[in-house]
C-alpha cells in the first residue's frame, strides 16, 4: 500500500527535452496554420477572378500574381523545413548524449497524454502539407487552363481581324467598281448628247436650206405671174394687130418654156434633196431610238439611287416608334424613282446588294435613336440595319449598313421610342443606292 502512493517524479533532463519537442511542435504548427492562411487567401483571390467577381487584374496580372506566390509559399514551406531539420539536428544531439540514462524514462513518459498529442499534431502537419501540395496543384492546373484560354482567345481574335480585313478589302473593291461604272455612264451621256446635237445641228441646217429653197421658188412664182400680167396687159391694147400679137406671145411662150423647164429641174432636185434628208432623217431617229432604249435599259439595270434630307431648315416633330419618319421631303436626286418622299419608303426595283446611309443633326438635349429598317415582302417582317444614337444638343450622328434585298422589298427610317417635340435641322439625310445587281 505505502508503495503505490508513492509518486514518481519525471528526470528534469527529460521533461526538458521532451517540453523542447512539444515546443518545437507548437511552432511549427503556428507556422503551417500561418502560411495554409495565406495559400487560402491567394487561392480565394484567383476564385473570385475565375468566377468573374474580381475583374481589377487581366489575365496577364493573375497570372504573375499566382506564379509569384506560389513560389513564395514553396520558399516558406523549404524555410520552415530548414529551420525545423536544424532544431531536430540539435535535438538529436542532446537525444544521443542521453539516450542511455534516459531511454526508460522518456519510453515511459510517451505512454501518457504528450504522446498522443504529438501524434496528432504531426499528423495534422502532413494533412495541412498534403493540402499545401494538392492546392498548388490545382493552382498550376488553373494557370493552364488559363493560358489555353488566352491562346483561344487571341486566336479567335486574329481570325475576326483577318474576316474584317477581307470585308474592307470588298467594299473598296466595291466602291471602286462603283466609280468606275459611273464614270463610264457619263461618258456615256456625254458622248450621246453630242451626237444629239450633231444629229439636231444637221435637221436644223435642212430646214433652213428648205427654207431658203421654197422662198427661192415664190419669188420666181411671183415673178412670172407679174410678168403674165404685163403680157396680158401688153395684148390687151393690140388686139388690132394679130401678128404682133401672135409673134409677142410666140416671144413670150419662148421665154416662159425654159422658165418652165428650170423650174421642173428644179422641182426634180428639190424632191431628191428632200428624199435624201428625209431618208436621213429616218436614219436618225432609228439611231435616236436605238441610243435611247440601250441608255433606259442601262440606267434600268444599274443606276437605282436617292437621297433625300429634311426640306426645311428646321422642324419640329413628334415621334412615335411604330411610324414610318415621312420627314425627309426634300428629294435631292431619286434615279429610278423608287423612293416615294410622302411616305418616306424605299422600293427595291430588284435583288441586289443596296448602301443605304442615315444621317441626323438634332436641335434638342434628347436620348434618340433612329434606324433603317428593311420590310421583306415575302414574310412582312421587319429587320434593323442601321441605328444613331444622340444625346447633346446640336450633335450630328450618321451610320451606314449594306443590306441585301430583293425585289419589291421595303426600306425605311424609324424612331426606337416615342418621343414629343423633336426638332431636326435640314443637314438631316436618309439615301440608298444600289451597288450590284444579281
Amino acid at each position: 500500500m505505502i508503495k503505490s502512493n508513492i509518486f514518481i517524479m519525471r528526470p528534469t533532463r527529460q521533461l526538458k527535452i521532451i517540453t523542447s519537442h512539444v515546443e518545437v511542435l507548437t511552432d511549427l504548427q503556428k507556422q503551417v496554420d500561418e502560411l495554409l492562411n495565406y495559400i487560402k487567401s491567394v487561392t480565394q483571390k484567383a476564385v473570385l477572378w475565375i468566377d468573374e467577381k474580381e475583374n481589377s487584374l487581366s489575365f496577364m496580372e493573375i497570372n504573375q500574381f499566382l506564379a509569384d506566390e506560389t513560389n513564395a509559399c514553396i520558399q516558406k514551406c523549404l524555410k520552415i523545413t530548414s529551420e525545423n531539420q536544424d532544431l531536430l539536428h540539435t535535438t538529436g544531439k542532446d537525444d544521443k548524449s542521453n539516450s542511455s540514462l534516459n531511454h526508460i524514462s522518456v519510453g515511459s513518459s510517451l505512454d501518457g497524454f504528450g504522446y498522443q498529442t504529438l501524434v496528432a499534431k504531426l499528423e495534422e502537419v502532413d494533412r495541412n502539407i498534403s493540402f499545401l501540395k494538392e492546392s498548388s496543384q490545382k493552382n498550376e492546373e488553373n494557370c493552364t487552363n488559363l493560358s489555353t484560354l488566352y491562346e483561344s482567345l487571341n486566336t479567335v481574335s486574329k481570325k475576326h481581324s483577318r474576316k474584317l480585313k477581307n470585308m474592307k478589302h470588298k467594299l473598296e473593291d466595291q466602291e471602286k467598281q462603283s466609280a468606275t461604272f459611273i464614270k463610264k455612264q457619263e461618258a456615256d451621256v456625254n458622248n450621246n448628247t453630242l451626237k444629239f446635237n450633231e444629229i439636231w445641228g444637221e435637221l436644223s441646217y435642212a430646214s433652213e436650206f428648205l427654207h431658203r429653197k421654197t422662198e427661192s421658188f415664190s419669188a420666181k412664182i411671183s415673178e412670172m405671174e407679174l410678168k403674165l400680167i404685163n403680157m396680158t396687159n401688153t395684148v390687151d391694147p393690140l388686139n388690132q394687130n394679130f401678128e404682133d400679137v401672135s409673134a409677142t406671145i410666140t416671144r413670150s411662150i419662148m421665154l416662159i418654156e425654159p422658165m418652165i423647164q428650170e423650174n421642173a429641174q428644179n422641182n426634180i432636185s428639190f424632191q431628191q434633196q428632200i428624199s435624201t434628208i428625209n431618208s436621213k432623217i429616218q436614219d436618225m431617229s432609228s439611231q435616236l431610238e436605238t441610243l435611247s432604249v440601250s441608255a433606259d435599259r442601262s440606267t434600268a439595270m444599274t443606276s437605282i439611287a436617292f437621297n433625300a434630307r429634311v426640306k426645311d431648315e428646321t422642324i419640329e416633330l413628334s415621334l412615335n416608334k411604330d411610324h414610318i419618319l415621312t420627314c425627309f421631303d426634300g428629294v435631292m436626286y431619286n434615279i429610278g424613282h423608287c423612293y416615294n418622299p410622302e411616305t418616306g419608303i424605299f422600293t427595291a426595283p430588284c435583288d441586289g446588294f443596296y448602301l443605304c446611309s442615315i444621317m441626323v443633326d438634332v436641335n434638342v438635349e434628347e436620348n434618340l435613336q433612329f434606324g433603317i429598317k428593311r420590310k421583306a415582302k415575302s414574310s412582312g417582317k421587319e429587320f434593323l440595319l442601321a441605328t444613331t444614337h444622340t444625346k447633346t444638343k446640336d450633335s450630328m450622328v450618321c451610320d451606314v449598313g449594306i443590306v441585301d434585298m430583293f425585289k419589291d422589298d421595303q426600306l425605311f427610317v424609324k424612331p426606337h421610342r416615342n418621343h414629343n417635340k423633336v426638332r431636326l435641322s435640314t443637314y438631316s439625310h436618309f439615301m440608298c443606292i444600289l451597288i450590284n445587281k444579281y
